[in-house]
């Protein structure tokens, strides 16, 4: 806190005037069917969900499973962090398949015949 107090202005008049007034213009509105509509979002929605989907099965479900239906102790279900690293891995796959999927979208995409990007995207 004392930090923070004692800190000299970092803005001097020359900046002030170097950056402007602020804009007139109201806030635009934020553009949810842009973002609906772009596949990195969905890509990155389904990894995360099936992630956290795992992690909840085997965070909370497996152990008290294993403990109240196969009798297992509290110390032999150790052995059930094995998911969680398996889990990890796949979701890890999952998002390197999704990355090379829309990669070779947007490459298939650039490359598209008459399309001047095409010689130097695959260059």
């Amino acid at each position: 806190m004392t930090l923070l107090a004692s800190r000299p202005c970092l803005s001097t008049d020359r900046e002030r005037a170097e950056i402007g007034p602020p804009p007139d213009e109201p806030p635009r509105a934020f553009p949810w069917k842009a973002i609906g509509a772009n596949k990195s979002v969905w890509a990155i929605m389904g990894a995360t969900f099936a992630y956290v989907y795992s992690n909840y099965f085997f965070l909370f479900w497996l152990p008290t499973y294993m403990i109240r239906a196969r009798g297992f102790t509290e110390g032999e279900t150790k052995l059930s962090a094995l998911p969680f690293v398996l889990g990890a891995l796949m979701a890890g796959m999952l998002i390197l398949g999704a990355g090379l999927w829309l990669r070779t979208d947007a490459t298939e995409t650039l490359a598209s015949p008459g399309s001047k990007t095409s010689q130097t995207a695959l260059a």
